[in-house]
């Protein structure tokens, strides 16, 4: 809530539409706010189709109508965050100061623009974990068990306090 007003006011850069994906991490973007007890309006919503470049035209389109009403920038995926903090740039804005970026994935170019402050954060989307977590359940239905129909394995949040802390240890 840069502004103070009790509400944060964001722009929302999505995937595909109808990309599943893309949905849940609308979705749980605001939630997490709401979650924190924060209030929240939404000023503008795009989709970015997961493409750099259409995601820095949707955040100039954004920035170019709310301007400085807009504390923060969801961005469905990295490569869009990564567009938009050029647009915050262009704009004249100081990224992290001005506005808000958030992205998912944990791409290289995103984590580094996390470390400088310029993007506020990412999350990683552990593959690991959910190949482990859909071979476990192979394992018991091969083995006759009964699994579950859904397991969910947690994003993994990237800072630039927890990149900071994850290369210390």
């Amino acid at each position: 809530d840069i502004n103070g007003d009790g509400t944060v006011s964001y722009a929302m850069i999505m995937g595909e539409e109808e990309n599943e994906d893309s949905s849940y991490r609308t979705e749980y973007s605001v939630k997490a706010l709401e979650d924190g007890g924060m209030k929240t309006e939404e000023l503008f919503s795009g989709h970015g189709d997961w493409d750099k470049h259409k995601g820095k035209k949707l955040a100039q389109s954004a920035l170019s109508t709310y301007g400085t009403r807009i504390e923060v920038i969801f961005c469905s995926n990295d490569a869009m965050a990564d567009g938009a903090l050029e647009a915050v740039e262009e704009a004249g804005m100081i990224p992290g100061k001005d506005v808000y970026l958030v992205g998912v994935d944990a791409l290289e170019d995103t984590v580094a623009a996390v470390k400088t402050g310029k993007i506020t954060g990412t999350v990683f989307n552990d593959h690991e974990s959910q190949s482990k977590a859909a071979s476990d359940a192979l394992i018991k239905m091969i083995n006759g068990e009964e699994t579950d129909t859904r397991y969910l394995v947690d994003y993994i949040k990237i800072t630039a306090i927890s990149t900071f802390q994850k290369e210390e240890q």
